[in-house]
């Protein structure tokens, strides 16, 4: 071949890889995508996964935003839908990714556009001190095995300020000091056997995440396992053993939960409620097993002799209810709902009570037998409250 035909060949070349390099990095532009324009799933990677990292964290599940859609991803993708009501299998479709923007754009109005994902890695400000070593430890390294056992760690002087978990609205939340006292929840480790104040906070705050466990205040083996099914969820190791680090994120995922306004129930063509797709699964309990006597009409004493009955009364509606739901274990007559549960308005759910009548609010729909008129056809639901505030004692189911 003469040189001449050898240059010709070469710039046939050189001209074929120009004309073809764009058609060689379309591949690399896929990875490019807006989030929920595909599924997402573990193994995937793209500016698309690193944007559901981003809302992850801002939504709560602190997720490092790399653009890989790895195990901890797929981790806190499983978290949300459980917490969320969406089918828990950590694929990424559109209702996933719809959700996800509801909750980031909640999260946004409530913090004035930061959002909560920060307030975890915080934790690496709040140091332990041990002076006998002059070393310092930040707490947040404690693992949920471990943990504080005596009075060295911090006085509280230092590290975040702001509401407790139970009534934050940003989720941030105060220091507490390990001096190895009961009084609050993260002094010490807690364990199966243990009882105390910080025990039943601990239960407050297990049902208040969506995990129901009875307030008792001593720890058990059914306590323990509502500790694992927040282990597993946060994709720790299970083993039932409340630490400092274990506590804390308690407390930032209740103050996160108790930051986003409760999604009100509605009531369909039929009269039946419809949940709200964030409601705790005992709260779509009790909804649906309110449901089933929505219509059934007022009787005295209807629900007291057998949860089967022609009708009920309004404590036996209100039992009948709380019953289905694991929240009562006999029928109770209105007095005692007096002293049930605990004081005060509840989050998802609220009774009034008093020697003559009981009614409940559930996800912001009224449940009352006062409110079974013809006007109302005989229903029990209603958007309006029918009986009044005054001369009744308001309680909620304890973590509700």
């Amino acid at each position: 071949m003469s040189q001449r035909s050898l240059r010709r060949l070469l710039r046939y070349l050189v001209l074929a890889a120009c004309v073809s390099a764009p058609i060689l990095a379309a591949p690399a532009l896929a990875a490019a995508q807006q989030l929920g324009a595909r599924v997402l799933r573990e193994g995937m990677s793209g500016s698309d996964v690193r944007t559901l990292q981003a809302d992850l964290t801002k939504a709560g599940f602190s997720t490092p935003a790399v653009g890989v859609f790895g195990p901890k991803t797929e981790t806190n993708v499983k978290r949300f839908e459980r917490k969320y009501g969406l089918q828990v299998n950590g694929v990424v479709d559109a209702k996933f990714v719809a959700k996800l923007e509801s909750v980031v754009q909640l999260q946004s109005q409530a913090t004035g556009g930061a959002g909560v994902g920060t307030a975890p890695t915080k934790r690496t400000t709040r140091a332990k001190t041990t002076s006998k070593k002059g070393t310092t430890k930040s707490a947040a390294s404690h693992k949920s095995s471990g943990g504080p056992t005596g009075g060295s760690g911090p006085t509280g002087g230092s590290g975040p300020t702001g509401p407790t978990g139970s009534t934050g609205s940003t989720g941030t939340i105060p220091q507490i000091p390990h001096n190895g006292q009961s009084t609050h929840l993260g002094n010490r480790v807690l364990r199966e056997g243990d009882q105390g104040h910080d025990v039943r906070v601990l239960q407050d705050f297990l049902s208040l995440d969506g995990i129901p466990t009875e307030i008792s205040g001593y720890f058990g083996s059914v306590t323990a396992r509502s500790v694992e099914a927040f282990q597993n969820a946060a994709g720790d190791n299970a083993n039932g053993v409340v630490g400092y680090s274990l506590a804390y994120s308690l407390r930032v995922a209740v103050a996160q939960m108790q930051s986003i306004p409760v999604e009100r129930a509605h009531i369909a063509r039929n009269g039946l409620a419809v949940a709200p797709a964030d409601a705790p699964p005992v709260v779509r309990e009790i909804i649906a097993a309110a449901n089933k006597i929505a219509h059934k009409p007022y009787v005295y004493g209807g629900g007291h002799q057998s949860w089967k009955s022609y009708g009920y009364d309004c404590s036996g509606s209100t039992s009948f209810a709380l019953h289905f739901a694991g929240l009562v274990p006999y029928p109770m007559v209105t007095g005692e709902y007096e002293s049930y549960g605990s004081g005060g308005g509840g989050r998802w759910i609220t009774l009034w009570a008093n020697d003559g009548h009981v009614y409940m609010q559930i996800a912001g729909l009224w449940f009352d037998t006062a409110a079974q008129s013809s006007s109302n056809g005989n229903d029990r639901w209603s958007y309006v409250r029918i009986s009044p505030p005054g001369g009744f004692i308001e309680r909620h189911p304890d973590g509700l």
